[in-house]
Order: C-alpha cells, then structure tokens, then sequence
C-alpha cells in the first residue's frame, strides 16, 4: 500500500524517523536518517509493507520515499522473486537510474563493485522483460 504523509520530525532512532502532523503520529523507515533535522517538516511516500510472523501476528513496517518514483520502484523490486527488502533499498540507496542502466548494459561487474550485490542477486535481474518492469534512465531520475 502507497500512501502520502507530511508532518514534522520529532525523533530519530537509526533509520527510523517518527513524524506527527495534526491528524496522525507515523514511524517511518528511511535509508539515510542523516538527511533529515528535528522540528522540520518532511513530505514521503509511504509503502507500508505487511507480514505475519508467529501464529498470524501482522506486522506493518512503512518505508518512506521523497520521490513518488523511488516509492514505485521499490514495490517493483520487491515483487521480483529472489529480491528482498534490504536489496530493494540497497539499489534504490546507491541510485537506482544508474543500477537500470547497468543491467541494460549488462555490466555485472560495476554493478558487484558499487552495489555490493551478488552476482546470483544480479542474474536474476538479467531475464526480467523491460516490458513489464518500468526501469526509469538517468534521466528521468
């Protein structure tokens, strides 16, 4: 699920921020806590992702996004077999225009170097059609 939230930062736990507006109190996930203050106002995307754990406990966790693009793409990640949560943000982290590019070009070996992927993670990327998977250029990014 993809949603919208602007409110201000009112703590910080490692990559966690936790931001309140007059409505609603959020804790959202994000990979470079670093880039954002206390007390400013901060606009994400917000994917919030679900899983059961023990005897059927749902757990929601919200990954927020600047841009509506990132949001999109990490639930395109995310929906290829094999690719899990912490690859997704790990691409979409080290910029995920320059990742689409190198896969295009099947440059496995700069994407081991700057993304610290494995080459088993990065030949699953490499039958995907281009045709279903929106990969935004550099460009576009």
């Amino acid at each position: 699920m993809l949603n919208k939230f602007k409110g201000n930062l009112v703590l910080k736990q490692e990559n966690n921020l936790f931001l309140e507006n007059e409505y609603d109190f959020k804790k959202i996930y994000v990979c470079k806590p670093d880039n954002y203050d206390h007390n400013k106002e901060y606009k994400f995307y917000v994917y919030t992702y679900k899983t059961n754990i023990n005897k059927g406990l749902e757990v929601k966790i919200n990954f927020g996004f600047e841009s509506f693009r990132e949001a999109i793409y990490f639930d395109e990640l995310i929906l290829i077999e094999g690719i899990g949560i912490k690859t997704a943000l790990k691409i979409i982290n080290k910029g995920y225009g320059e990742f689409s590019e190198l896969i295009r070009a099947n440059e496995i070996k700069e994407i081991v170097q700057k993304y610290n992927l494995s080459t088993n993670i990065i030949n699953i990327f490499m039958p995907v059609s281009y045709t279903h998977l929106t990969l935004p250029t550099i460009a576009s990014v």
